[in-house]
């Protein structure tokens, strides 16, 4: 809670750093709270509480804001490890328009850019020379996998950096190019290994901090009734290709889509990890689609898939129907690891001008892991309402029940209430104190 503190007090000084000319704070307070009770064939029930608050806030002006987003949790019925807990997904600073040309962003923040993800302590530049340029470059620590708030921890071994650069060649044309490279420090361990005479010795093993490094080219191409995007990854650690993208969809007439896609991958696995030591395999899979709209309230839905392995082929079929508040879908997968029959549906329908939102769902699934052995079944059940009586308060409440060969049952509950919170400060007039 100190953190907390912390910053709101560094919200109200950063407030007070310049007049209220169209400052603009709004502010989402979310708290839920998730229960189940696990009832698996061996050990017998075990039940679960935990509870969450999220707040969210944004406050500014046009030109410099700033914005943080945070959660605390802990377990009320069984306390696990590390409790209470509390994530920082991102707290920074927004400078736009530096110059006229430069935006910049400094603190914590997720950065989601061509072949850049993660979320990454430091600072992000923008700019746009032209119509027809963007820019962005950042770097920083490495933020810890749980989001706790440690920050530039052995920052020359957890650190991120990248680029992306956006060309539009024409209204409907565009080009991107992005680098990543993410350093994330390994645990050295100690382990036998056999040395030039063939006699164990107790050997330090360091596998380095190098994790990923990446180049991406993608393209897209938009008319009225086409669009096409491709992309291909350069893994400059396994310096090879990691992915080859290429997806297309084609509006024949205002009722039937066809989509068509391909696509290459390879594991991405980090360089200094475990599984670096494992072969890494290759996929190729292809999918070809349609959907045929009825009517406006009624869609038809049709996507088959195959996926080549290196020494074997897995297919699925999926079908399904669409309409304004009901969803039904059936598929069919064959593979080397089993086959699958999978039915689901959804019903969801608003009442009292949507103030009341009830849903039901179901899924039922026959499957068996390898030929010629006995198919078992899993059945989820789910149904839940979604309540805002004012635009500014809403309640969730969800629940669903799942029995298997594994667990008899299993009961989850969730739900999370939220609040919403927007005011515009007035201009202060010139010569009033």
């Amino acid at each position: 809670m100190k953190l907390v503190r912390t910053g709101i007090v560094l919200l109200l000084l950063f407030g007070m750093q310049f007049p209220l000319r169209s400052q603009v704070l709004d502010a989402r307070f979310s708290t839920s709270f998730y229960g189940w009770e696990r009832q698996d064939t061996t050990t017998g029930g075990v039940q679960y509480l935990r509870g969450y608050e999220n707040v969210q806030v944004n406050f500014g002006t046009s030109s410099l804001s700033f914005h943080t987003y945070l959660q605390g949790s802990t377990d009320f019925q069984n306390s696990m490890s590390g409790d209470p807990r509390l994530k920082m997904f991102n707290t920074y600073v927004d400078v736009r328009n530096v110059g006229d040309m430069v935006d910049i962003r400094l603190g914590r923040q997720q950065v989601y850019a061509g072949v850049n993800y993660g979320t990454v302590d430091g600072i992000k530049l923008q700019a746009a020379p032209s119509s027809r340029l963007k820019l962005m470059l950042y770097g920083g620590g490495l933020a810890p996998a749980d989001l706790r708030t440690d920050f530039f921890r052995n920052l020359g071994d957890n650190f991120q950096i990248g680029g992306h650069v956006l060309f539009r060649l024409s209204p409907s044309t565009h080009l991107s190019l992005s680098y990543m490279n993410r350093h994330r420090e390994s645990k050295p361990y100690d382990a036998f290994r056999y040395d030039v005479n063939l006699g164990l010795v107790s050997t330090r093993i360091d596998y380095g901090s190098r994790a990923n490094q990446y180049l991406s080219l993608s393209g897209d191409y938009t008319t009225r009734e086409l669009w096409v995007f491709g992309r291909v990854d350069y893994d400059f650690n396994y310096e090879d290709l990691s992915r080859l993208e290429l997806t297309s969809r084609y509006q024949v007439s205002p009722a039937l889509g066809l989509v068509a896609e391909g696509y290459y991958r390879k594991s991405q696995i980090a360089y200094n990890s475990y599984f670096s030591l494992l072969e890494r395999s290759a996929t190729g899979e292809f999918v070809v689609g349609a959907d045929y709209a009825l009517n406006e309230n009624l869609n038809l839905l049709f996507r088959y898939s195959g996926v080549v392995y290196e020494e074997d082929f897995g297919m699925r079929v999926t079908t399904g129907i669409a309409c304004r508040y009901l969803t039904f879908s059936y598929s069919k997968d064959l593979s080397y690891d089993g086959e699958l029959d999978g039915f689901s549906g959804r019903f969801r329908y608003p009442i009292l001008g949507g103030k009341i939102v009830p849903n039901v769902g179901a899924a039922y699934s026959r499957y068996a892991l390898a030929d010629g052995i006995e198919k078992l079944s899993t059945l989820a059940l789910s149904g839940g309402f979604t309540i805002r009586p004012w635009k500014i308060i809403s309640l969730d409440v969800q629940g669903q029940y799942l029995t298997n060969k594994i667990y008899s049952s299993d009961m989850r509950v969730f739900a999370r209430l939220n609040y919403w919170l927007a005011n515009t400060f007035s201009s202060v007039k010139e010569g009033v104190q």
